[in-house]
């Protein structure tokens, strides 16, 4: 005689293994299908009067750039999106913060 107790809980990891299953596979299939299509563009780089490097807690060290505009009162840091690069947008930044008369400070990340 089995009892009602003991088939349900050995019938509940069979379900969650088979849902685990089916979540892994969807987040595999997921990543598989970013990789192919959403590719980063070639790193492009900035020449060396361009950037200057950051040194870490850690010991690694990050490029950053810094464009200065005289009598600027603002200075805005930031922080680049995915799948972008300091020179990527450093001759944007340099228009923007021309026309907005400020300094800019943006950074990579390690």
């Amino acid at each position: 005689v089995i009892e009602k107790q003991s088939v349900v809980r050995s019938f509940v990891p069979v379900a969650e293994i088979r849902t685990n299953k089916i979540i892994d596979f969807q987040q595999k299939m997921g990543d598989a299908i970013s990789s192919l299509l959403f590719q980063p563009p070639p790193p492009t780089y900035l020449h060396p009067s361009r950037h200057f490097w950051l040194n870490t807690e850690k010991g690694s060290r990050i490029p950053a750039f810094f464009i200065e505009r005289p009598n600027a009162q603002v200075t805005i840091l930031f922080s680049h999106g995915n799948a972008e690069d300091l020179g990527m947008i450093y001759d944007w930044f340099n228009d923007l913060a021309r026309v907005l008369r400020v300094n800019i400070m943006a950074y990579d990340y390690t």
